[in-house]
């Protein structure tokens, strides 16, 4: 599910509980928050390279899909191996 999905069912459970009679206003602006999400300037090239430093160390960015990379090859490799050592007959 989506942030978007999850922040339109937040709406509707706030408007509800408005109606009666609470006050979800600095829950709105949570959802709001998060729904829009991160404003990044792209036209600014050091913060542009800040963001993708930081996403390149990040352990679920670019760690992550190293990692995700390299599983992927070594079992590519092995799957080509042209003579198979185990389980061999």
């Amino acid at each position: 599910m989506s942030v978007l999905n999850c922040a339109s069912g937040w709406k509707s459970s706030l408007n509800a509980w408005e109606l009666k009679g609470g006050d979800p206003k600095p829950y709105r602006d949570y959802v709001d928050a998060i729904a829009v999400g991160p404003k990044i300037d792209v036209t600014d090239v050091s913060t542009s390279m800040t963001v993708i430093r930081t996403w390149l160390k990040s352990p679920s960015g670019g760690v992550h899909w190293l990692l995700a990379t390299c599983k992927f090859v070594v079992v590519l490799l092995i799957s080509l191996d042209p003579e198979p050592r185990v389980g061999a007959c």
